[in-house]
């Protein structure tokens, strides 16, 4: 990634509640060191964005947008480009060369140099987004749909694997596809014969999210069956659940902050395992909500916590509640929104 932008003292978030008719906060909500403000463009005309799906902070400065109306927008300060691309976005990612992709239902649309025009190349996939697109370190994109791992390179777009997988990248650029059975391998073992230390869990996982972490570990969500540890040295498979310690078997949301520390949000609070201990935050503890469902740190190690009922932050024993009430999907930092050094 990118690394040619200067950190801010003033972290901005972005929070993306649901419609709810009795709740007045649709839309895009940014962070100014104090309070949230809802995002608003100073043309009269035009109306708010609605349900925001996706976000990526580009080079330049910009900040794409991808709304469940089918809306692509691209924002600099209170100005607003946007088209309709026809479905649902899902995805928003800018590759090293500066190109946007944009996955709009069973879609893959490229906008060059970040141009926004109605005039995108099109890639057609198999199915809708399920992970991605990430890029690797050839330059390649890989994303996943509901039938299968695709990966575009000299803009021709190939099915490599058919099923339900997701697409993670670790600390060295690696893309890894993990199966529902609870199976990860790089993308590049992908069709061959897996390795024969790899074990499997009986039937099907209902994944939510995959982080791989500092030391090689690969940790899977999921919603119902717990917390999974893939072993980075001998690719084991562990389950940690309810009755183990965890605090719920649904598991919405994996971070690790800049200190390697693990932060595990579920629908029953926030853990954090960390010198041998589990320290567990709940709404009892002055969280929002007991349901956490995204997870972000600022540039000063601050976690901060979306629940279904507000924003936490969480710093040094401290939670400082934002937006109370609010129905928050989605949480992201955009420092590489400063001024470039």
């Amino acid at each position: 990634m990118p690394t040619a932008y200067k950190s801010v003292s003033i972290v901005r978030y972005k929070i993306l509640p649901k419609v709810d008719p009795s709740f007045p906060w649709d839309g895009l909500f940014r962070f100014d060191g104090v309070r949230f403000v809802q995002w608003r463009t100073k043309d009269s005309e035009r109306r708010g964005l609605g349900v925001v799906n996706a976000l990526c902070a580009a080079r330049d400065g910009s900040l794409w947008v991808g709304t469940e109306g089918g809306v692509v927008g691209r924002l600099r300060g209170e100005n607003v480009v946007s088209i309709r691309s026809g479905a649902a976005v899902q995805g928003v990612f800018e590759d090293r060369d500066g190109t946007v992709w944009v996955a709009a239902g069973d879609r893959l649309l490229q906008y060059r140099s970040g141009q926004l025009s109605s005039t995108a190349v099109e890639f057609a996939l198999s199915s809708n987004l399920l992970s991605g697109p990430i890029q690797d370190q050839n330059g390649s994109l890989w994303l996943s749909t509901e039938d299968g791992v695709e990966r575009l390179a000299q803009n021709r777009l190939m099915k490599i694997l058919s099923g339900r997988m997701w697409l993670s990248q670790d600390a060295n650029g690696a893309i890894w596809a993990t199966r529902e059975d609870g199976l990860s391998e790089p993308v590049i073992s992908l069709g061959k014969d897996a390795q024969s230390n790899f074990n499997r869990v009986p039937g099907r996982l209902n994944i939510h999210t995959i982080l791989h972490d500092s030391r090689g570990t690969t940790w899977i969500g999921t919603f119902g069956t717990g917390l999974f540890r893939v072993r980075p040295d001998d690719g084991k498979l562990e389950r940690w659940t309810q009755s183990a310690g965890l605090a719920d078997d649904s598991v919405s949301s994996l971070f690790e902050d800049r200190e390697h520390t693990l932060w595990i949000g579920t629908r029953n609070g926030l853990q954090c395992p960390r010198d041998s201990k589990i320290k567990s935050f709940t709404s009892r503890d002055g969280l929002a909500d007991d349901e956490v469902v995204a997870l972000a740190s600022a540039a000063n190690g601050t976690v901060w916590a979306a629940t279904s009922k507000g924003v936490n932050r969480v710093d040094r024993g401290h939670h400082d509640l934002y937006l109370k009430d609010a129905k928050v999907t989605a949480i992201a930092s955009d420092l590489r929104l400063a001024s470039p050094a």
